[in-house]
């Protein structure tokens, strides 16, 4: 019995599952925006029903967060031996091959899942896929190439269910979040290559762009980046949110060493995705949205917990002096 849990923990393990969090939230959040908007009424996602379509938005929002993971672990094995060598490759508790279907397997899943939302879902689901694969493949050797792709990936997870939302704000904060989050982690960790002035204005650039891009998809383009409907007084439920992540950012990540303090920063930077999905649902009174949101935020941080002790009882087990 220890056997087969130690092989699936150590799969958990490779796909980072604990880090996924975000990506779910991410796209439940755009279905359930998608379901509250009457112009979206024809999309296969307001056709379900709501266990369906969440159910759906997680399997690809899991299958690619998986696949982009194992696909990392398979392609810094050399790395991993040398800096990470409690990650499952170069512990040998998974072998390189089987990384690879674990892969290739995800991404099959997701693009599958992804054809039950319709066309242009799946479009928009292999181009997301496309950018992870060109991340790991070349884009994370140069800082700022890297950290723009990272916030396309998130932004891009909103735009699968409904690839036009009645507002696009969220995909933008998604993205920047995702961004400076990594950004941090990445200092934090004292990765190479370092990043330079020069990077730095290679990703401001691309955000630059990138913001473009976003809001120019959102419907409410030609009456303003803003529903009329919401006053400006609810802006204090997503600066809220953002002021109270740089909060418990702070907190965790204060007196501990580095590396501990990046792993905990993209931790909760992930659950925070989700945070920052309840606080739009509120601004926009959408109060069921967000509690689904809530549920998802309370019930998967405390799943992840209880896999984290898992990996380390079953992984890492205590060992006794006599």
């Amino acid at each position: 019995m220890a056997r087969p849990l130690a092989r699936l923990l150590s799969a958990l393990q490779l796909v980072r599952l604990s880090l996924a969090l975000g990506a779910v939230g991410e796209l439940w959040f755009a279905v359930l925006l998608a379901r509250s908007d009457p112009a979206a009424a024809a999309l296969p996602v307001a056709g379900m029903t709501l266990f369906e379509a969440l159910a759906i938005a997680t399997v690809v929002a899991i299958g690619l967060y998986a696949f982009g993971a194992s696909l990392n672990d398979v392609l810094d094995f050399r790395h991993d031996s040398a800096f990470s060598p409690d990650r499952p490759i170069p512990s040998g508790r998974i072998r390189s091959g089987q990384a690879v279907i674990v892969a290739m397997g995800a991404l099959m899943i997701a693009v599958s899942s992804a054809v039950l939302l319709g066309r242009d879902a799946l479009l928009t689901t292999v181009v997301v896929a496309a950018v992870i694969l060109f991340f790991n493949a070349a884009g994370k050797h140069f800082p700022g190439l890297g950290l723009l792709l990272v916030g396309i990936v998130h932004a891009g997870h909103m735009l699968i269910p409904d690839q036009s939302p009645v507002i696009m704000l969220p995909a933008w904060l998604a993205m920047m979040h995702a961004v400076l989050v990594r950004a941090a982690a990445y200092r934090l960790e004292q990765k190479r290559p370092v990043i330079t002035g020069q990077s730095v204005l290679v990703l401001v650039l691309g955000l630059t762009i990138a913001t473009g891009v976003l809001l120019s998809r959102g419907r409410l383009l030609d009456d303003g980046l803003w529903p009329g409907s919401v006053p400006f007084t609810k802006t204090l439920w997503p600066l809220g949110a953002i002021v109270l992540f740089l909060i418990v950012a702070r907190l965790k990540t204060r007196g501990i060493p580095p590396h501990a303090a990046a792993e905990k920063l993209l931790r909760y930077g992930s659950l925070w995705q989700v945070v920052y999905s309840i606080a739009w649902m509120a601004m926009l009174d959408l109060w069921t949205a967000a509690g689904w949101l809530t549920l998802l935020a309370v019930g998967g941080f405390a799943v992840l917990l209880l896999l984290r002790e898992a990996v380390s009882l079953v992984l890492r087990p205590p060992t006794y002096r006599a």
